[in-house]
């Protein structure tokens, strides 16, 4: 999407505006009024039911043909129909393919949809259609459109820049209420990349007059839309909110109110006394705070506005956190997480845009819940092992947060459908431990299952912040493969996760460690964790799991097992080649026995189906590279003659699952993550539940040819072992690989992660 964003901007920075204004389209007729009201709104069902037969009826000759069809698409997109909004706008653009605002909103719902290359495609369709109107009105429309996608894909200079062409667009025009409103928009929105690119004086030098201007617009639905978007600027805003800005930010919600109040409109009502909840909650206002956000989850309620109903109920529960209420605020967070849960796909598709959104407005909603529950843990019990019904209600929230969290990566709520079956373990198998920590503001807290259950650890002085800063500085120390700058980090780290629980894995005489890292601790392989004498590799054998309730953990013997081979030694499509893998290959062969090797020209998506399809392998290694970005769209498999992403992965794979020997491991050799990006992390740890096989070993970054070779025949060497685990055996093989001089920095041995089932 960025380079046609871009493009689109070497475009319009040539364009010569031409002065011409043509007005807007009118709808006159009672039912598409009663539609256009119902929108507004938020009655997305109602409005659906108004527009559709209105729309049927006209003629797309009628002037406001498009206007109808722009508003059912946006109909079907708050009822989460992306598909049926499409084919409305597809069948309206049939009849006026060159309509600059039916290719705008075909292309918001095609970036709501995950589509960035058809969504960039119909922006420039839309910027050369607006250029052919040579109407100043309709281009800077348009530009502010180009610029919001712009300002997402966080291209503040050429947001900026036209936002200030649309503007200048304008100025040729005679002023009114609709021009201004434009022009206070392309304002706003400009102070809000100002905002975002840091550039925080020159914003605030310009929102005093911009309030005065909105403040004294005419009162109605678009002064509401400027209030709102005014009083939202202070969100990019860093340190607290300037004293002389608090009184105009306060005086536009009071406005909002009254016109929400005035329009009689549940949804407008809802968002104006929401925000003014905020906004007293950032000034300490706790009484006025309060006041507005219950009249906020009020209207959400009545307005059946889950979307929003969610926020505030998320809102008054840190009210009450902050009064020191917990068993208040508890209630409300979980009133929140329910409301949230059973609308957090239509969330994702309709904020695929903000690539911020997940983090700033689902991610806190669950782990500001679970800290709650181990607060009053700590609050009320000394015994070691706590409490174990909120134990398990704090793990279950953060279960439920790394769901979330894999199907906002893959845009898709199916994505942890496949291990949907899988209890969660409330004791682990003997010898083993599930460490999950939990970075929380002020500390960190650590849930241990072990044989008899659930055991927790409070760690002070290990804030958020200080764990995932020293998560990101050892990530970094680990790759430097001439120095020892892992090294502080990494006993800091062991100091922090494992020292608290030395004493329970001793008892319990643990030989394996499964772990399930948030957050920053996705970056780095636990296996370096130093106690100041030994790595902790050297101790136990480790295990990742994106979340225990997405492992399957059956234990499946793999000593006679036939394996799929393949593999890219050349150098294609731009990536380098991988001469060690034919002699990987060629081992491997040795080692199981297989007869099937696909190599070079030969590992293709088609050849890798049929052979799959022909006869289900319980073991599929690939030796080529991987890339796993900071999004979906951006993680894949290489093969010979294109990409294997995640979904035609899956879809591999399921045809083995179906089969009477569904894929119980699946090798990645020579894969990689973008270096200190969570994202890809994550994306890297979800692989073995979106692909639906048992475990993973893949890379977190590329590693030494020759060491990714040695470690990976090494590892199916001990898996034919009677009874090995796969655990077990990677811990040996990196052992095997760190014994020599040569490979001993964690550069080339650390990498190496088992996803998934440890066994």
């Amino acid at each position: 999407m960025s380079t046609k964003v871009r493009r689109v901007h070497r475009i319009i920075k040539g364009w010569l505006i031409f002065v011409v204004f043509a007005g807007t389209t009118a709808m006159a007729a009672p039912v598409q009024s009663q539609g256009a009201a119902a929108l507004a709104a938020g009655d997305y069902g109602r409005a659906a039911q108004l527009l559709s037969p209105a729309l049927a009826e006209a003629s797309p000759t009628d002037p406001g043909y498009a206007d109808v069809a722009m508003q059912l698409a946006e109909s079907y997109k708050g009822l989460g129909l992306h598909a049926r909004a499409v084919a409305t706008l597809k069948t309206a653009l049939n009849s006026q393919p060159q309509h600059p605002w039916l290719l705008i909103a075909l292309m918001d719902v095609h970036l709501a949809l995950g589509q960035p290359d058809v969504a960039g495609d119909l922006l420039q369709q839309a910027v050369a259609a607006a250029q052919a109107t040579a109407d100043p009105y309709v281009i800077s429309s348009v530009l502010n459109e180009v610029s919001n996608v712009m300002l997402a894909e966080q291209h503040f200079a050429e947001a900026q820049d036209l936002y200030q062409t649309g503007l200048n667009a304008l100025a040729a025009l005679p002023m009114n209420d609709a021009v201004l409103a434009l022009q206070l928009t392309l304002r706003i929105n400009q102070v809000r990349a100002q905002l975002m690119s840091g550039e925080q004086g020159a914003a605030l030098a310009v929102i005093p007059g911009l309030a005065k201007q909105v403040l004294v617009y005419s009162p109605g639905a678009q002064q509401f839309n400027l209030l709102l978007a005014l009083a939202t600027l202070p969100e990019h805003m860093s340190g607290h909110l300037p004293d002389d800005l608090r009184p105009l930010i306060e005086r536009a919600l009071r406005q909002a109110v009254l016109v929400a109040e005035q329009q009689q409109v549940a949804r407008m009502r809802t968002q104006a006394y929401g925000l003014q909840g905020d906004f007293y909650t950032r000034i300490d206002a706790i009484e006025l705070a309060l006041r507005a956000t219950r009249k906020a989850i009020f209207f959400a309620r009545q307005g059946q506005h889950p979307e929003l109903l969610y926020r505030w109920l998320w809102q008054m529960g840190r009210l009450q956190a902050e009064q020191g209420y917990l068993d208040t605020a508890i209630q409300f967070y979980q009133q929140a997480v329910a409301t949230l849960q059973p609308i957090r796909n239509q969330l994702f598709t309709g904020y695929r845009r903000d690539r911020t959104f997940f983090a700033r407005m689902i991610r806190p909603v669950y782990l500001e819940l679970a800290g709650l529950l181990l607060e009053k843990i700590t609050l009320t019990s000394k015994r070691q092992g706590g409490d174990k019904d909120l134990l398990l209600a704090a793990r279950d929230q953060m279960e439920s947060l790394k769901s979330a969290e894999l199907e906002d990566f893959f845009q898709d709520r199916c994505a942890t459908a496949a291990q949907a079956h899988i209890q969660t373990l409330e004791q682990m198998p003997e010898r083993t431990a599930l460490l999950y920590p939990i970075p929380l503001p002020e500390r960190l807290m650590l849930l241990v299952t072990l044989p008899d259950g659930l055991h927790y650890q409070v760690v002070e002085d290990a804030s958020a912040d200080r764990v995932n800063a020293t998560a990101r500085t050892l990530r970094v120390g680990l790759q430097d493969r001439g120095s020892g700058a892992f090294f502080a980090p990494a006993r800091q780290l062991y100091d922090w996760m494992i020292k608290p629980i030395e004493a329970l894995l001793q008892q319990y005489d643990i030989d394996t460690l499964v772990v399930a890292p948030d957050a920053a601790l996705r970056l780095i392989p636990f296996s370096t964790l130093h106690s100041g004498q030994q790595f902790l590799i050297e101790r136990y054998a480790i295990a990742t799991v994106p979340g225990i309730s997405m492992t399957d953990a059956g234990q499946v013997g793999l000593d006679e097992t036939e394996v799929l081979l393949s593999g890219l030694s050349e150098a294609v499509q731009g990536f380098s080649a991988l001469p060690n893998v034919p002699a990987e290959l060629s081992d491997i062969r040795e080692i199981t026995q297989t007869d099937q090797v696909l190599h070079n020209q030969r590992m293709t998506v088609d050849e890798l189906t049929a052979a799959i399809t022909a006869k289900g392998y319980p073991i599929v290694h690939m030796a080529t590279h991987g890339v796993f970005g900071g999004s979906a769209e951006d993680t894949f498999l290489l093969t010979y003659d294109g990409r294997l992403d995640m979904n035609r992965l899956a879809d591999l794979i399921k045809i083995g699952r179906f089969r009477d020997q569904p894929v119980e491991l699946l090798t990645l050799s020579a894969c990689q993550t973008a270096l200190g990006d969570e994202r890809a992390a994550l994306g890297l740890a979800g692989v073995a539940v979106k692909a639906g096989v048992r475990s993973v070993i893949a890379t977190l970054w590329f590693v030494d040819d020759e060491a990714t070779s040695t470690t990976i025949r090494d590892f199916y060497r001990r898996l034919r072992q009677p009874g090995m685990r796969k655990a077990q055996a990677l811990q040996q093989a990196q052992q095997a690989l760190m014994a020599q001089a040569r490979f001993r920095h964690p550069a080339y041995w650390a990498p190496f992660l088992l996803i998934g089932s440890w066994r």
